[in-house]
């Protein structure tokens, strides 16, 4: 058992009347930031109490309910604060969810008016007719003057959050006053604000966290700077909006602070001063992270239930922190009980289910009387009659120094990057759907890459493309966020011998659970990166060019990931590119209007971490180094990868292929700065490889590993004789499907360069998507790589050569090349271990059990 010492805290205040005591300290003192606008503590507290007169003449009194649906703006504060000055309880909707569960809410709490701008209005459609509506954005003119609303005491509501809920609808948690006084309170003692805080506020009103961020900052004479909503999970965003409005504190969840913290330490910020944790279970290694990165950032790990109001539980990080990292103790206010089974407290060291008590517990669960009596019970440790404990379900045991750490969950419910689920509300909507018998959600994975998957008994008559369905069916009713990433198709729900589920029996998610669109392979350069891209991060072996990236299991975090991978690649892409074009061939598409970035400067890190040292891969000679993105997803874990870049356009042609060795020397060097070297090439790629493995070696560097992959001699290359237009029209045939060829025939010698890649698109023998002016100036580059490729005389090495070679050579109509043979005729002497892959030169690559097969080779090789 462990509790706080009680602090003073204002009992006789509702929460709005702190916030105009601080109004009436500081009125010219910034509160809001918004879009590079700000508005006064004054002038916030006018527009709330003329909007507060508004709503006491439409009716609102003391623990009535006020729907707020809009977008962030100054006017969903203004509306928050204006709803409890007016004595009412705030219920946030966010007009991003599904209608139908807005309405649902809307019904259940059956609110005296409701607060809707443009975007509230859209959203909640037809649920709107029954009720009064008001536009907290109208310039009103009411008397500008603190209420005073009879009979308002600290006992009434001051707000309603909905989480899920396992009977198949959420579930409405009822906040008091006095509790969140009493939390906003605790706040101030842990994190001490002083009038000169920024916090930015990252969290969507209609989660818990909000609350933390708006009355603690509102309270204490800092500002609150409010991101627009495409901002609230961009890294790149985060990090210039932290910088720009010198922001001294963010709560976030930690799988989104890992991503933003880093670009924040690049910038070298100085301001930041608190970083807040909380919603899953924060890793050691940001705990490492921020301590190494930031002399001056503390780091808080914390802890609470929304029945608690917000947060029961806090800790303090330091670099000693290992996993799991502590919860910390309990904040001001709150008491936490550990107890076993049957409400008895556990020794120290053991566990057990955490009981919250104290004046953060709500008021219970609206409209669920039963619930409400089963979750929040009658405190038998508090000495006081009327005191009340939260069982929160969740498991936790105690260090020897006190700090409690939290363990899981005792039930179904989860909680994935920050938002509480319960799996059998998903379940409950599934089995509602005409073809569905049975349903169970599972969640599989670790934080951040957490997914939901739905394990489903479907009706004889089902048919196919049951994933498709389903999930259409349930993002018309549940957000985005709660929606599987697969629907896995069984027979049966496999039980236990005493008839419980038997969850270790449920079947891995395989291809057909995923929503994929009928298979087309992607096209062109950028939409073979982007495939791979994609299969990498959503575990997905075969991605289509019209496949959905939200579909196969993408969410938020991971269309950050994305979009920081395709910038690798010297590609512009915008998290907002991701979400307003998720399907792989329409964000080709996209990618290739934005303005191109110069190739990166330094190496392109495909996998950055792993015990052995990295190989380091070479553009083909079609300056692709896609390949390298593919076979990395079957190389061992353990094994670093990056890919060199090529020439930037714009750049100087280098005069032979020991130039163009000679300027990845840097690159190689700037990652791993001695050897042993290990360097491997595909195509006419390899060329290059062996170039930077010579190069290396005359300045006493030692090279342990040379791969090839299907690599011609210099003197066996194919076009080695063709000037530039006959290279170009050669290639389009050699990569045509066979039935294809003769449509190409019609290319002519005679036409421009930038003419023949324009008539190869309008046949479909070349990526549509593609600008032709940079793939004309791409093309020129690629046939000066192949002349002085052509030309390279290499000289013999002391190194043992693995070629991995295609066993199926290319159609008849070609030249018949013998990889490994050309090498031997200039090198007699050259040590060449001779591997076969199944496949031709193409398809060793681009056809997964191919590729499978060569990077079990290769992996052996590197041994």
């Amino acid at each position: 058992m462990h509790d706080q010492v009680t602090s003073e805290f204002s009992v006789h205040l509702c929460i709005h009347q702190l916030f105009e005591a601080q109004v009436a300290c500081s009125p010219q003192a910034t509160a809001l930031v918004f879009e590079g606008e700000t508005l006064s503590y004054g002038e916030l507290n006018v527009r709330a109490n003329r909007l507060a007169h508004r709503l006491i003449a439409s009716g609102v009194r003391p623990d009535q309910r006020v729907a707020i649906c809009v977008e962030r703006s100054p006017a969903m504060v203004v509306g928050l604060m204006a709803i409890l000055k007016a004595g009412g309880a705030y219920v946030p909707l966010d007009p991003t969810y599904p209608g139908d569960r807005l309405a649902y809410i809307l019904a259940d709490t059956a609110p005296v008016l409701v607060l809707a701008d443009a975007a509230g209005r859209q959203a909640l459609g037809e649920a709107l007719q029954a009720h009064t509506v008001l536009d907290p954005n109208e310039v009103l003119t009411e008397a500008e003057g603190n209420l005073q609303i009879p009979g308002l005491t600290p006992h009434n509501l001051a707000y309603l959050i909905y989480t899920s809920g396992s009977t198949g609808q959420p579930k409405g948690v009822m906040i008091e006053h006095r509790g969140l006084v009493a939390s906003t309170l605790a706040r101030t003692t842990v994190y001490q604000p002083g009038a000169d805080a920024v916090f930015l506020l990252l969290s969507s009103v209609a989660f818990d966290s909000s609350v933390a961020g708006i009355f603690g900052t509102l309270t204490t004479g800092g500002a609150l700077c409010l991101p627009g909503s495409n901002a609230v999970v961009d890294p790149h965003i985060i990090s210039r909006l932290l910088i720009e409005n010198n922001v001294t504190s963010v709560l976030m969840v930690p799988s989104l602070a890992r991503l933003v913290l880093p670009q924040v330490a690049q910038l070298g910020y100085g301001q930041l001063r608190q970083v807040i944790v909380a919603g899953e279970t924060c890793p050691a290694k940001l705990v490492h992270e921020v301590t190494s990165s930031f002399t001056h950032v503390e780091l808080f790990n914390e802890y609470g239930p929304t029945e608690a109001t917000v947060w029961a539980a806090v800790h303090r990080c330091s670099s000693e922190d290992v996993d799991p990292v502590p919860i910390g103790r309990p904040i001001a206010n709150a008491r936490v009980y550990l107890l076993d089974v049957h409400g008895v407290p556990v020794p120290l060291g053991a566990v057990g289910e955490m009981y919250i008590g104290g004046a953060g517990v709500a008021r219970g669960y609206l409209n669920l009387a039963e619930l409400t009596a089963e979750r929040f019970l009658l405190d038998p440790f508090a000495g006081k009659p009327d005191a009340r404990m939260y069982k929160t379900g969740d498991l936790a045991r105690y260090l020897p120094n006190a700090n409690l750490v939290f363990l899981g969950r005792n039930d179904d419910q989860v909680k994935i990057r920050g938002l509480r689920i319960e799996p059998g509300e998903i379940a409950a909507r599934l089995s509602g759907h005409p073809a569905i018998r049975e349903a169970v959600v599972e969640v599989q994975g670790v934080d951040p890459d957490k997914r939901l998957v739905a394990y489903v008994v479907a009706q004889p008559e089902a048919g196919l493309s049951l994933a498709g369905r389903l999930r259409d069916y349930l993002s018309e009713c549940l957000p985005d966020y709660m929606v599987p990433s697969a629907f896995v198709l069984i027979e049966r729900l496999p039980l236990t011998p005493n008839g419980k589920l038997d969850r270790k029996a449920l079947p891995a998610p395989e291809g057909e659970s995923f929503v994929h669109e009928v298979y087309e392979a992607p096209q062109g350069e950028t939409e073979t990166i982007l495939a791979a891209l994609w299969s990498e991060l959503l575990g997905v072996e075969q991605v289509g060019r019209h496949d959905h990236f939200f579909a196969l299991g993408g969410h938020s975090l991971m269309a950050v990931q994305l979009m920081q991978r395709v910038r690798r690649y010297g590609l512009e892409c915008s998290l907002s590119d991701i979400f307003d074009h998720p399907r792989l061939a329409h964000l080709a598409s996209r990618i290739a209007q934005s303005p191109v970035l110069k190739p990166p400067v330094g190496a392109i890190t495909v996998r950055a971490d792993g015990s052995e040292l990295p190989v380091f891969f070479v553009p083909s000679g079609l300056a692709d180094y896609s390949y390298a993105v593919s076979l990395a997803q079957q190389l061992r874990v353990s094994c670093p990868i990056h890919v060199l870049p090529w020439s930037a356009i714009g750049e100087p042609q280098p005069q032979s292929l020991e130039d163009m060795a000679e300027r990845m020397i840097p690159l190689i060097q700037a990652i791993q700065p001695e050897g042993p070297y290990r360097i491997a090439g595909y195509s006419s790629g390899g060329i290059l490889a062996y170039a930077i493995a010579h190069a290396l070696m005359r300045k006493e560097a030692s090279v342990e590993f040379l791969g090839f992959v299907d690599v011609p001699a210099p003197h066996k290359l194919l076009y080695k004789n063709r000037d530039i237009k006959q290279y170009f029209i050669e290639h389009v045939k050699a990569v045509a499907p066979e039935a294809e060829c003769q449509k190409f025939d019609g290319l002519n010698e005679a036409d421009e360069l930038a003419e023949l890649i324009k008539k190869a698109q309008d046949l479909g023998g070349y990526d549509s998507n593609a600008d032709l002016l940079l793939e004309t100036i791409k093309w020129q580059a690629i046939y000066h790589f192949s002349q002085i490729a052509g030309a390279y005389t290499p000289s013999p090495l002391p190194i043992n050569l693995y070629h991995f070679y295609a066993a199926e050579r290319e159609r008849a109509r070609l030249p018949q090349v013998d990889m490994v043979g050309g090498w031997r005729e200039l090198l007699p002497d050259l040590a060449i271990s001779s591997v076969s892959i199944p496949g031709t030169h193409v398809s060793m690559m681009e056809d997964i059990s191919h590729r499978k097969h060569l990077a079990e080779a290769f992996s052996r090789a590197l041994l």
